[in-house]
């Protein structure tokens, strides 16, 4: 699978991409048809970042509510991804079952 960040991407949500990727991949938790939600968790962790540092230089209401939206909506994307010791409990991950021809042609 091509693990090349989309086009347009943002340097910042690129490196989250490729730091990410390949260990998502690698677990099986990463797939062709997650690659459009993957992309999606990239581009907000950065905007989660940004909120993070404008709660930390000026502690606005305004700045405490994105920050809280954005981390509500990042945990929903990191429980699909498996990303933290708990999720990764409630998740399988089952490898394709070979069709009789691959069964024999495997032997």
């Amino acid at each position: 699978m091509d693990l090349t960040p989309p086009k347009g991407m943002r340097k910042a949500a690129k490196d989250v991409w490729l730091s990410l990727a390949p260990q998502l991949q690698a677990s099986g938790l990463l797939t062709v048809a997650d690659l459009p939600t993957f992309a999606r968790y990239c581009r907000m962790y950065v905007a989660w970042q940004a909120a993070m540092k404008a709660v930390e230089k000026e502690g606005s209401r305004e700045n405490v509510l994105t920050l809280a939206k954005l981390d509500e909506m990042l945990r929903k994307l990191e429980a699909s991804f498996g990303m933290s010791p708990s999720d990764r409990t409630g998740i399988r991950v089952e490898k394709p079952s070979q069709n009789d021809k691959g069964r024999f042609f495997a032997a």
